[in-house]
């Protein structure tokens, strides 16, 4: 317990802690244990609680919490912090998103599939430009589940992805 204490101080206990600092140098943390020691559950108690949620949101940084279950590539493990990002950033999933999703799905059932692909595609750049502009603006990326990830996944890579989020966007 005493482990946990030094720890949430270190990435929350003060304005200039590790979190909640603008400067990350590049850096990184894993938080390791057996499965089942409680990550997640430190994680989502102590750690990310509203009040950091709303420090970010206040200056247009991203949160974003990623589970690498299922993921089977570095593509999917994008796609969920884009999306993520972008339904964060106008809100929550609205209802344009949800009318431009079943508007689609009726395109395509109507065979009109090439308007229908192409208005998909508009959203999903839409969707990318959102979600890259808001991750210049730094922020909190945390990907769990590292141990349920997809075989088809190379650690190295997944490694190499976070440690290029970091440098890139200065995302800690």
């Amino acid at each position: 317990m005493a482990n946990q204490k030094v720890l949430e101080e270190y990435l929350v206990g003060s304005k200039t802690s590790y979190l909640r600092s603008d400067d990350n140098n590049g850096k990184v943390i894993m938080l390791s244990g057996k499965w089942g020691s409680g990550k997640t559950h430190f994680w989502q108690d102590k750690i990310a609680r509203e009040e950091l949620k709303k420090e970010l949101k206040k200056k247009r940084e991203v949160y974003a919490y990623i589970s690498l279950y299922g993921k089977s590539s570095i593509e999917e493990i994008e796609n969920d912090i884009f999306s993520q990002v972008y339904y964060d950033a106008i809100g929550g999933k609205n209802f344009v998103t949800n009318g431009f999703s079943t508007f689609t799905k009726r395109m395509k059932r109507f065979g009109s599939k090439k308007i229908a692909n192409g208005l998909r595609e508009e959203q999903e750049d839409n969707i990318e430009r959102v979600a890259l502009s808001r991750l210049n603006n730094g922020g909190i990326i945390c990907f769990d589940d590292f141990e349920r990830k997809s075989k088809e996944i190379d650690l190295n890579d997944l490694f190499g992805f976070i440690t290029q989020l970091s440098l890139n966007f200065g995302v800690r």
